[in-house]
């Protein structure tokens, strides 16, 4: 079985904290948004951050919302499989409840 290599983890709570931890650490750290392909190719050695920036814990990255004027938002730590509906009967009244709409 193949190993991660050994790298500092950060879970920052807001997007502004994400991109000063980004910014503050450059090309050594990314983002883990999910994690399948980079953890991946950190075991392949195919890429070696230093730091992994999760989002995963910051709550304005999730969710749909629909604005006039704006159109639908679809947060990108939205997941496919669970997406909060019952959150906004606009878009559950526009778009549908069944997840299945959001095929990919």
């Amino acid at each position: 079985m193949m190993r991660l290599p050994k790298m500092d983890h950060c879970a920052p709570k807001s997007v502004e904290e994400a991109s000063s931890l980004l910014k503050e650490h450059g090309p050594e750290a990314q983002v883990l948004a999910g994690g399948t392909d980079l953890l991946a190719a950190c075991k392949l050695r195919n890429t070696r951050p230093a730091l992994l920036v999760s989002l995963s814990g910051i709550e304005a990255l999730r969710g749909i919302d629909f604005h006039k004027g704006e159109g639908l938002r679809i947060g990108a730590m939205t997941l496919r499989a669970r997406p909060p509906w019952g959150r906004s009967t606009t878009v559950s009244r526009m778009f549908g409840s069944a997840p299945s709409r959001l095929s990919c």
